[in-house]
């Protein structure tokens, strides 16, 4: 079946109540779900269906899951099949009042990026917002989960943490979903790079370019956020970079 997805499974009748219902946990079992050279989507596509059979498996499924980042991992969800209420459920993988963990966020955020209402990963992901910043706290690494897909301002708001129309319009569409989030200050002007730069896709130094510029290398710059200056960037989707002001020299 095709990794990126679970239906060809349920296809299959090994979803709840279909004709192999009974035989799921012995047809499951005798795959080699542990070994290190099993493909590693396998087992998180598996334990997305056994888990609704077995509730134990979630914690499988929660282990099949650490790996990932959001964005690596939402092709292999089958999010429909996750929410369902039978066997290891969305309020018993994301269970209130506890700590953090990788997976859990990752499942929380994936679900709210495609239910913006989903009461209980709202409440999941809410317990962990600091209450000082109104951002989460920097520990969880949120930013690197999300990997700017979407950005964790867009989660804030589906949150109702954080209001964009409270400062100026945001100008610039980072997570590739059709809607600016991101607001750069307008700046035109050539920069020089005085020490060996890195690029990146988000002001969270996240997806880096895979080759440095080197000093005496000429930029257009477009704008700028905070520490960094923004550059002209066809190669990723926003068709910008981020690069740390520190490396630049204004012409």
């Amino acid at each position: 079946y095709h990794a990126c997805s679970v239906s060809p499974l349920l296809r299959a009748g090994l979803g709840p109540g279909g004709p192999w219902d009974k035989d799921v946990d012995a047809l499951f079992t005798a795959l080699p779900l542990q070994s290190d050279r099993i493909v590693e989507w396998i087992p998180l596509v598996i334990y997305q269906v056994w888990m609704k059979h077995d509730t134990a498996k979630g914690d499988n499924f929660l282990a099949a899951l650490t790996p990932w980042s959001c964005a690596s991992a939402r092709e292999f969800l089958d999010l429909p099949l996750i929410k369902q209420a039978s066997g290891a459920t969305i309020e018993r993988l994301l269970p209130l009042g506890q700590a953090a963990t990788k997976a859990r966020l990752i499942l929380a955020l994936v679900t709210l990026h495609q239910d913006h209402e989903h009461s209980h990963c709202k409440a999941y992901l809410t317990q962990y917002i600091d209450p000082g910043t109104n951002r989460f706290s920097k520990k969880l690494k949120v930013p690197k989960l999300l990997e700017g897909n979407p950005s964790e301002q867009k989660i804030l708001e589906y949150l109702n943490v954080v209001h964009t129309a409270a400062g100026p319009a945001a100008n610039l569409d980072l997570d590739g979903d059709g809607i600016n989030e991101t607001y750069i200050e307008p700046l035109e002007r050539i920069g020089e790079i005085v020490s060996t730069a890195r690029l990146y896709q988000n002001p969270f130094r996240e997806g880096q370019s895979e080759q440095d510029i080197e000093p005496g290398a000429e930029v257009m710059i477009i704008g700028k956020k905070e520490t960094f200056y923004v550059i002209e960037f066809p190669d990723w989707r926003a068709k910008v970079a981020f690069i740390p002001k520190q490396n630049i020299a204004l012409s």
